[in-house]
């Protein structure tokens, strides 16, 4: 007896990491985006960012940054991995960040 995935089982992680990816991209290229999200930070991400930008929401595994129109090349060079634009919020787990 073999067991055969499902091609949803197949195409979820495949969708997924195809829309996070294309998010990325539209940050990189055209990142005019007023706010952004930051997952999985490295220590001392947020500590060198209020120099240049809000911190505007902080949880455990991201971080929602605000600023000007270069926001996406300011969060690169503080060595952020792929920065997706941030739109609606709520669907993380996050808190005000007062620091």
């Amino acid at each position: 007896m073999t067991i055969e995935p499902s091609p949803w089982l197949i195409a979820l992680p495949l969708v997924l990491s195809g829309w996070i990816g294309r998010l990325a991209l539209v940050m990189r290229l055209g990142g005019d985006a007023l706010g952004a999200l930051v997952m999985m930070a490295p220590d001392g991400f947020v500590g060198s960012l209020l120099k240049d930008v809000a911190v505007v929401s902080l949880g455990p595994v991201s971080v929602t940054p605000s600023g000007g129109m270069d926001l996406d090349a300011t969060l690169y060079a503080h060595g952020a991995p792929p920065v997706l634009p941030a739109g609606l919020t709520g669907w993380l787990p996050q808190s005000g960040f007062t620091g």
